[in-house]
Parts: C-alpha cells; structure tokens; sequence
C-alpha cells in the first residue's frame, strides 16, 4: 500500500521546495532507511561528493553541502518522469566557503522510487570540474 497520494515527480518537486526551505527533516522522511545517495566528484576534494548510505548518510552529505558550499542559486528543470523514476538537470551556482571561490555547473539527477514512494536511489552526475577548482 502506498504511503503518499503524489506521484514520483510531483514528490521530487515537493523535495526541491523543501530543499530550498531548508526543511532536510521533510526530506530524510521521504527517503527509504537504506538509500543510496551518491553525488559526482572526488569526496577528497569535495566534501559532499562521493556516496552515502541509508538516511544518516544523507544526513552526512547535507550537512558537508551546507557547511562547504553556499548555494546561491538552484534551478531545476528538464524533468522526465518514467514509472519510478525521475530525471531532470539542475543548474547551480553557489560559493565555496573555505575558498570564496564561486563554482557554477549543470547536473543530472536520477531520483529512483520504490512502490511505496519513498526515494530509494538518488544520483548526481556531470561534470565537476569548475566545482574541483573552487575548492582549491
């Protein structure tokens, strides 16, 4: 039985309103205990880069996010939806904190839902090159 009336892409919508609320608890609640959370990049030079597991890894990645990068703009767009799974691209700006360098790039995200809605898999990919550089 599901457990929410939304559809996968109408629940990545809400998880981006709520990302940009900063509301991460509402977000964690929508993930399955054991997610896969992985996001582009070499983790010894990004902090959130690299792959996390189940909802404390999250967790873990939100806060090296928050606390190495300020985002100053996030802009979804491109969503496709496919059964369980939803893809779209997201361009972001933002500085790096212990840097003040500023990084933009564009990224594909694949959310993957399981029967009963809660995110299961989430993927970042692309290139991360200018976000690399900003943290040196």
């Amino acid at each position: 039985m599901k457990t929410t009336q939304i559809s996968p892409l109408a629940a990545v919508q809400q998880i981006y309103t709520w990302f940009g609320e900063g509301n991460i608890p509402a977000i964690l609640d929508m993930l399955t205990e054991n997610v896969l959370w992985k996001h582009a990049g070499d983790h010894n030079v990004i902090p959130f880069a690299g792959t996390f597991h189940g909802k404390a890894g999250a967790l873990d990645f939100f806060q090296k996010l928050g606390g190495s990068y300020q985002i100053t703009e996030f802009e979804p767009h491109n969503f496709s939806a496919n059964g369980l799974i939803v893809t779209n691209d997201v361009h972001v700006s933002g500085t790096v904190i212990s840097t003040e360098k500023t990084a933009r790039l564009t990224s594909h995200f694949t959310w993957m839902f399981n029967e009963e809605g809660k995110v299961f898999s989430w993927e970042m990919t692309g290139d991360t090159h200018e976000l690399d550089m900003a943290f040196h």
